[in-house]
């Protein structure tokens, strides 16, 4: 899984989203809520499964993947620390970990029902390899919106 060939054109999507999300990072602020908006949700059918455990008929074709300062931050905050990633057996989550975003929502390993956000929307949990780390993150649904919203990411060593 997340083995295959990527295209051309997929590569190119890819790196216009990374810069994209670099710009993000540079302009991050936490006086006011920033939204990145990194593009369509793409695959809908693997996450359409994983949510439809939670929401019965929920399709997200037409939705938006999105970043928000706010979650942002608190996944750099809780989850960036290398000594307490270190005790929890996981990997510390850094810069060049959030520029792949696009990438792990665009083509995901896997995408499993998560627990129910805090507004109570549902939430999937999406893992993919790259290297030798195994990223999983974790997204709401925002179903007003039309949003599929970062909320957290983790990282481990790939086993």
């Amino acid at each position: 899984m997340g083995g295959g060939k990527v295209g051309s054109a997929e590569k190119l999507r890819y790196a216009a989203a990374t810069i994209g999300m670099r710009q993000f990072l540079d302009d991050v602020v936490g006086d006011h809520p920033r939204v990145h908006v990194i593009g369509p949700v793409r695959h809908a059918a693997r996450y359409n499964r994983a949510v439809g455990l939670l929401a019965d008929g929920l399709d997200l074709t037409g939705y938006t993947v999105i970043v928000d300062d706010q979650h942002l931050v608190h996944a750099s905050r809780h989850h960036g620390n290398a000594r307490i990633e270190m005790q929890r057996g996981q990997l510390p989550v850094g810069r060049d970990d959030y520029v792949l975003l696009p990438h792990i929502f665009g083509d995901p390993d896997k995408v499993e029902p998560a627990t129910q956000g805090r507004r109570g929307s549902p939430a999937v949990s999406i893992t993919k390899t790259i290297s030798a780390s195994l990223y999983r993150v974790v997204a709401e649904v925002r179903i007003n919106r039309r949003h599929l919203a970062f909320v957290t990411m983790y990282k481990s060593a790939r086993r």
